[in-house]
């Protein structure tokens, strides 16, 4: 059983490498992803 803990999922579609990834992450989380992504990306 699925229950709701107060963490607020957000949906993210990140670009990593030329291909588009679709992800479920903590909203609080998603900065974070965006900016590896854009580091990996300008490696």
């Amino acid at each position: 059983m699925h229950r709701n803990l107060g963490i607020l999922m957000e949906t993210v579609r990140l670009n990593i490498a030329g291909r588009e990834y679709p992800l479920r992450a903590p909203a609080s989380e998603v900065e974070n992803l965006r900016r590896a992504a854009a580091t990996i990306n300008n490696q």
